[in-house]
């Protein structure tokens, strides 16, 4: 069985003996295990449990990668944000430019069919 060591320890038995305790997953011989001071720096950890937290380890390195990606192509958006503002804003001048220029169109159509109906007045008046 392994055990997941939370915190750092030298267990000293009768006959002279130590084992260091150091963080992480590790396998223990039953002396060692049996000791009164290891369950305060140690638990037992099932394969299961264990294979969870690789798992967990491995989608986490994922996250970092994938969020890496998500920042890189987010700096990548913000000039191009920019610049679609910049497209809109000329959109909008544009768009502003046509309107007066119609309205142009609209009273010069207006001023020549007035002059062709005073010309037609005219020319009917002469005869």
């Amino acid at each position: 069985m392994k055990y997941l060591v939370s915190t750092p320890a030298v267990l000293r038995f009768p006959d002279g003996t130590q084992a260091e305790l150091t963080p992480g997953i590790h396998s223990f011989d039953d002396a060692v295990v049996e000791h009164w001071a290891f369950s305060a720096h140690a638990k037992p950890v099932d394969e299961t449990e264990l294979a969870k937290n690789q798992k967990s380890g491995d989608l986490k390195k994922q996250v970092k990668v994938l969020q890496t990606t998500i920042d890189e192509l987010n700096a990548q958006l913000a000039p191009k944000d920019a610049e679609l503002d910049e497209l809109k804003a000329q959109l909008a001048t544009s768009t502003q430019a046509l309107a007066d220029k119609d309205a142009t169109i609209d009273e010069l159509n207006a001023q020549l069919a007035d002059l062709q109906a005073a010309s037609d007045k005219s020319k009917s008046d002469k005869k």
